[in-house]
């Protein structure tokens, strides 16, 4: 399905029972679109219930950690990334999990990813810098940390520049035991939009889960926040998650274009 070396946002994990159809983690309906080129999503507000969230283990897993969370915005979204040997029954092997593993780990290749500005009505930088770095703390920059085996759980720190929030510190956490991929990315430092500071330490999960299905690989990603609403930024923060997720998608469908030599 795919060969190669490759990364990767927000955010997986595996149990070898093999690829499946999508329709059985996402319905018909949700396949349809997918299969179709649409992305497929939902944003609310004081609801921490996901309605977009895969039915799988991992699945209720996460419908699991965000209600605990308890968020006041909740954006979602799903894609499907065509891969060119996808087929039914056909799987991915232990060689191109551990790529796309190590293509999640490439934190360094989001800098200079561009987003749809809904407020600006123009693309924009998403990163200006993106780098992994030694710790909460730290700033020594350090190269992307590549893997030659997947470990169950582990965590990198990265400091990143956001044109919308500013330099901010992240932890990312990654859990390879289910059946897909999920990585975490935890904001550690205080979030402001403009000189107003909306996000505290730790009041922004990211997660996105990889899986494989029958038509490639599956993408879900959810962004979470607490956050007191200011009036007339609510749409602007719903638009912004959104438009920030089709812009991981967009570089995770690169990445892996470019991993496995496919032009399009």
């Amino acid at each position: 399905m795919r060969k190669a070396f490759f990364f990767a946002f927000c955010f997986l994990a595996v149990d070898f029972m093999g690829a499946v159809p999508l329709a059985d983690l996402v319905g018909a309906d949700g396949a349809k679109s997918l299969i179709a080129g649409e992305s497929v999503k939902d944003m609310r507000v004081k609801v921490s219930r996901l309605s977009l969230a895969p039915f799988t283990e991992q699945g209720k897993k996460l419908q699991s950690e965000v209600a605990a969370f308890s968020p006041d915005v909740l954006v979602e979204a799903q894609y499907l990334y065509r891969t060119p040997e996808a087929s039914a029954g056909r799987s991915w092997t232990e060689a191109e999990r551990l790529a796309v593993f190590n293509v999640l780990r490439s934190l360094s290749t989001l800098s200079g990813i561009e987003y749809y500005s809904a407020s600006r009505g123009r693309m924009r930088v998403f990163y200006e810098s993106s780098a992994v770095v030694s710790g909460p703390e730290g700033r020594d920059r350090l190269p992307d940390p590549f893997v030659s085996a997947i470990p169950e759980t582990s965590t990198l720190y990265a400091l990143q520049k956001d044109l919308t929030f500013g330099e901010n510190r992240y932890r990312y956490d990654y859990d390879a035991t289910g059946r897909g991929l999920v990585f975490t990315q935890t904001n550690l430092t205080t979030m402001s939009y403009g000189i107003v500071p909306i996000l505290g330490k730790e009041r922004l999960r990211t997660i996105v889960l990889i899986d494989d299905v029958d038509e490639g690989l599956f993408l879900y990603a959810v962004s979470a926040a607490k956050l007191a609403l200011i009036p007339g930024l609510e749409g602007k923060i719903k638009n912004s998650f959104s438009n920030r997720a089709d812009a991981i998608f967009s570089w995770f469908s690169l990445r892996m274009d470019a991993s496995l030599g496919v032009k399009r």
